[in-house]
């Protein structure tokens, strides 16, 4: 199968770098992404009321509140798990969105160059539950392969298999990529895309596994470099809340301990603030990242796809929402 990379690599840098609008939509779709990875580990812990467990270092929700009824923090508690179940469904929603707009912004720019955030919005809107339900069957699937490594019976007999189970979540992400752009940029169905997706990826293993293989060296390399300010903020904090850990084992140095905790102190207070200068750095690098990984496999699918037979008409542009 005659497949250009380069070609690829490069026109999904065009499409992402002339369309900086889609970056909105990237950031969306990384972040609510990502919150909706860690849904099932955001919610605080249900409040209970006897005596302080010794030795627990966290404050106790009922001691934050001392001069309130049991009702009251109970009431409390359920309000701030109602807040992040809310947050976490409206980034949710906001991921749904901009992964479909950005599919459909990205097969416009590269029919016509150029797209705009409406357009691009409006096709999000269109396929939201097609690109919803996708990702959820996908994930569906992935969860109940998982929960039979859980049970002994099951696991012996897959046994082989748990060697190259690592490779699971890539497969089924690569998979939902391409249902995905299946639905948005051909318009067709749930079963359809998966269909469409399957002869595809039959047809064209082997560019499907160099793209994808080449997409997750990049993206952990770019992921490395954007934490890495993070780490270099955080390694003066480690030493210097070693070093004050240690002069408290030693007899007779209240002085050094002073210094070390206030040394400590400033030393974390600047950590602190370079994350905070860092953070919008790096929810602008992971939209950009996230925009580039989609249009590579937007601009593959279609060229795969053309080869495979039947490609996708190209796709008007959608009217912007009033």
């Amino acid at each position: 199968m005659n497949f250009d990379f380069g070609r690829t690599l490069n026109r999904a840098w065009q499409i992402t770098w002339n369309n900086k609008i889609l970056w909105i939509l990237g950031i969306l779709s990384a972040l609510g992404a990502h919150a909706a990875v860690r849904f099932g580990n955001s919610f605080p812990s249900f409040p209970s009321f006897p005596s302080s467990t010794p030795g627990n270092p966290f404050p106790r929700l009922d001691n934050l509140f001392p001069n309130q009824s049991q009702t009251t923090v109970i009431a409390i508690g359920l309000s701030l798990i109602c807040v992040v179940i809310i947050v976490a469904l409206v980034f949710w929603v906001l991921s749904i969105i901009g992964r479909g707009g950005l599919i459909g912004g990205i097969q416009i720019a590269d029919t016509t160059e150029h797209v705009s955030f409406g357009q691009a919005w409006a096709l999000g809107l269109k396929h939201f539950w097609n690109v919803l339900l996708i990702g959820l069957l996908v994930a569906i699937a992935g969860l109940i392969v998982g929960l039979f490594f859980a049970f002994p019976l099951f696991a012996l007999c897959l046994w082989p298999l748990r060697c190259v189970s690592f490779l699971l979540i890539p497969i089924l992400g690569v998979f939902t990529y391409l249902a995905q752009i299946a639905a948005v940029t051909e318009n067709l169905s749930v079963g359809e895309a998966f269909n469409r997706a399957w002869v595809v990826v039959r047809a064209n293993l082997g560019p499907v596994i160099v793209v994808g293989l080449l997409l997750v060296i990049i993206d952990t390399v770019v992921g490395l470099l954007v934490l890495l300010p993070f780490i270099i903020a955080f390694v003066p904090l480690f030493i210097a809340l070693s070093a004050y850990l240690v002069s408290l084992g030693i007899a007779n140095a209240p002085q050094s301990t002073a210094v070390l905790g206030q040394a400590g102190a400033v030393t974390a207070v600047i950590a602190g603030l370079c994350v905070v200068v860092w953070i919008p750095v790096v929810v602008v690098a992971r939209g950009i990242l996230e925009t580039w990984i989609i249009s590579v496999w937007t601009v593959a699918y279609r060229q795969l796809s053309s080869q495979t037979g039947a490609a996708p008409a190209p796709l008007a542009p959608a009217p912007v929402a009033s």
